[in-house]
Parts: C-alpha cells; sequence; structure tokens
C-alpha cells in the first residue's frame, strides 16, 4: 500500500461531492475563512477557477492585513480581464485589484488604460497622480504623453506635481515642457518660473537664466520656496568647495534670494576658476548696484563687454546695464547708443527699448544714483 502525498489526494478529491472549491466556500462562509481560503488557494493550483470564483475568493482575503495569498489572487484575476468586455465590469475588478495591491504599477495603469475609453476624467486625473507618486522612473514617455493628453484638465498645482516628478527621474526637458504648458496657461506663475529657473540653472543655460530675471526681480519672497535647494548646494560645497558649479548654482540662488554679498563671493569663485566669465560680469555687476556700489557695478560690465565668448542674450544685457549707468551719469547719448547696439544684437529686447523709448534729451538730464530694474 502506497501512501498518497497531500497533493495527489487533493487531486482525487476534483469532481466528488465535496470538491475542494465547494469545502472551502463552505469553510468561508462558516467563520473559518483562514481555513477555507487555504482550500480556495489548493483548488485553484489544480486547476484555473472561474472569475466568479476568483471575485468570492478576493472578497474573503481583501480585508485580511499582510495576508500572503493577496498577490496570488491578484495575479489570477488580472489574467481573467482580458476576456471580459464590459468597461464598468473590468473596472469593478480593477478596482477590487488595487485593493489587494495598492501599489502595483500595473493594475494602475490597467486603471487609466479603462478609464481613458470610460472617459471619467475625473478619476483619470486621480489615478494618473497616484501613477506619479510610486514614482516609476521607467514610465517617464508614458507620463509625459499622458499628461500632455490631458492638457486643459489637469490644474497647475498638478502639472507642477508631474514637471517634479520629471525632475526625480533626471528628465530635466520633460519638465521645462510642463513648466512651458504653465506659464502658457498662467504666464505670471511664479512657481512655475522658479522651477523651470532651477532647472535651467542646474543645466548651466546662461541666456534662460537672464531671460528669467527679466521677468522677476530678486525677493527675499523667494527663500521658503527656494530653502531646500539652497541648503542641498551649501552641503555639495561643505564637501566639495573646488566645484565651480556649486558655486555657480548657489550665487544665483543668493542673489535671487536678496543675499547679495554671498552671490558676489561665489561669482567671483566661478570667474577664478575661468568658467561663464561675461555672465558672472553682468550678474557681479547687478550684485554691486544692489548694494549701491555703482562704480564697482560700471567695471564689471565694461569688463563684460571686453570679452568675446559673451553669448548675444549676455551681450545684450551688459550694454543695457552700461546704458544705465551712463543714464545716471548724465551721459545721455552714450545711453542711447549702447541701447539702439544691444537692440541691434537683440531686435525684442523689451527693456532696451522701454529704456530707450524713455531716455530723455540732453537739456533734460537729472543725475541720480541708483539702478532701475534688475
Amino acid at each position: 500500500f502506497k501512501q498518497k502525498t497531500a497533493y495527489e489526494m487533493l487531486r482525487s478529491l476534483v469532481g466528488s461531492e465535496m470538491c475542494i472549491r465547494d469545502r472551502g466556500k463552505i469553510l468561508c462562509n462558516t467563520n473559518e475563512e483562514t481555513e477555507g481560503i487555504r482550500w480556495l488557494i489548493s483548488a485553484h493550483r489544480i486547476n484555473k477557477l472561474s472569475l466568479d470564483d476568483y471575485l468570492e475568493l478576493a472578497s474573503y482575503i481583501v480585508d485580511i492585513p499582510n495576508a500572503p495569498e493577496k498577490n496570488i489572487v491578484a495575479k489570477a484575476l488580472y489574467g481573467c480581464m482580458d476576456d471580459i468586455v464590459d468597461l464598468s465590469k473590468k473596472e469593478q475588478i480593477i478596482e477590487l485589484l488595487l485593493k489587494l495591491d495598492p501599489s502595483n504599477k500595473l493594475f494602475l495603469l490597467k486603471r487609466i488604460y479603462i478609464l481613458e475609453r470610460k472617459g471619467d476624467t475625473k478619476k483619470l486625473v486621480k489615478t494618473f497622480l497616484e501613477f506619479i507618486d510610486l514614482s516609476p522612473v521607467g514610465n517617464v514617455d508614458f507620463v509625459c504623453d499622458e499628461a500632455k493628453k490631458l492638457g486643459e484638465k489637469l490644474t497647475v498645482k498638478e502639472l507642477i506635481k508631474i514637471a517634479q516628478f520629471f525632475e526625480i527621474a533626471d528628465r530635466s526637458d520633460k519638465a521645462v515642457e510642463m513648466y512651458e504648458l504653465i506659464l502658457k496657461r498662467e504666464p505670471g506663475s511664479k512657481e512655475a518660473a522658479l522651477n523651470m529657473f532651477i532647472v535651467h540653472l542646474e543645466n548651466e543655460e546662461a541666456d534662460s537664466i537672464v531671460d528669467f530675471f527679466d521677468k522677476f526681480e530678486p525677493s527675499h519672497l523667494f527663500s521658503q520656496s527656494l530653502e531646500k535647494v539652497i541648503k542641498k548646494y551649501e552641503e555639495k560645497r561643505a564637501k566639495d568647495s573646488l566645484n565651480y558649479n556649486v558655486h555657480y548654482v548657489l550665487g544665483f540662488l543668493c542673489f535671487i534670494v536678496e543675499r547679495y554679498e554671498e552671490a558676489i563671493a561665489a561669482f567671483q569663485f566661478v570667474v577664478r576658476s575661468g568658467h561663464y566669465i561675461p555672465l558672472m560680469c553682468l550678474f557681479l555687476g547687478m550684485s554691486f548696484e544692489k548694494i549701491s556700489l555703482f562704480d564697482f557695478a560700471a567695471k564689471q560690465y565694461e569688463k563684460g563687454l571686453s570679452l568675446k565668448e559673451a553669448t548675444d542674450s549676455v551681450k545684450a544685457h551688459l550694454l543695457y546695464r552700461s546704458a544705465l549707468r551712463k543714464k545716471f551719469d548724465g551721459s545721455i547719448d552714450e545711453c542711447k547708443n549702447l541701447l539702439k547696439e544691444a537692440l541691434k544684437i537683440v531686435p525684442d529686447f523689451k527693456l532696451a527699448q522701454e529704456a530707450l523709448s524713455s531716455a530723455p534729451d540732453d537739456g533734460n538730464v537729472i543725475q541720480v544714483e541708483g539702478g532701475e530694474k534688475a
């Protein structure tokens, strides 16, 4: 006599009056869920159960914390979904699956697909943002495409969240696309502009940095928004004090929150390292103006203009800043000539256009110390 294994005993019960599956259901319905679930899982391992059986099994197991069988049931139930045509039924099952495994990216993607087909925008946006919260960095292109499809259905706050996801995924190009969408909708959005500025700053995109300061004045009110990134770069400087990029980024961060003496020190370090000298001259000059060292500022602008490697945008801004200094020194003709030269380089330079149109005649000059828009 050969003793049967437990598996063989279970197999021999299939088709009997008291089959494994029915035994499991009876136990579950008589408050013996733990034992009943084991029987139902055993039945599943022998033969695939019906969709209704898996739904019933899921209903028994869904509220049991940390039940190891949840993954087995979820996988089996997900495998039944392709046979279902009714979208509402699909949605019902995917909701149950997400209760079994809330952080399953595959389930969330399936839910997004179902909600898109149903046209349920409110739930779709909510699910999409839940998907982003999981930081699935391997799904960057999907997130970008989905964000563009949702477009106007996303709030500015939600678009900023998506942009920050791209930054975490080290895809600043996609983050900039999101910030540009925000700024098209809300041109005055300081939060979007500030976040995009940080991306440009970390990528050392000189012209984009200059453009930012055409639109926004430095303000200590930015301090709270920039607190974390400033702290991050201060820690980087402590670990790698000779890295010019750290000083470069930190200099602009200090400048924007009106910590001008620290900005000057950082910019001077970058100059000594031999990087971005015309750009540094521009912002050193602007920083000196902010602390009323106007002669120092003028020298920085002159130095920047003497260098050939300045980009068109940086050179035009150096000319513009020099023109303002000439205006306040009473040299109106020189001021106008510098502004005209700036506009030859960048014809749509609005600040230079405004300054030229408002420049007084030589006979109406009042000397004033100070500066205009920084």
